[in-house]
């Protein structure tokens, strides 16, 4: 069938390490890039948002009732202590 060379990258991996995310998706691309401008440009990203939704009582409990989806579980989203 294909052969697909995928990168998987969670957003809570991108927030907490974006320039070096950033620098595996160019990569992958095959794009070159200067590292000091990207962390220029990546610098506002705030780490502490990766699971800002658990300070929203109303998607806390969003999150709840799916976190044990066969999707949210594979993905490792079934273990996040809120």
């Amino acid at each position: 069938m294909y052969d697909l060379d995928i990168l998987h990258i969670k957003y809570e991996d991108f927030v907490e390490k974006p320039v070096e995310n950033t620098k595996k998706i160019l990569n992958k691309m095959g794009l070159n890039f200067d590292v000091e401008r990207l962390r220029a440009i990546l610098d506002g990203i705030n780490p502490n948002r990766k699971y800002a939704f658990f300070y929203k009582e109303n998607l806390t409990k969003v999150y709840k009732q799916i976190r044990n989806d066969e999707l949210l579980c594979k993905l490792g989203y079934d273990k996040l202590e809120i």
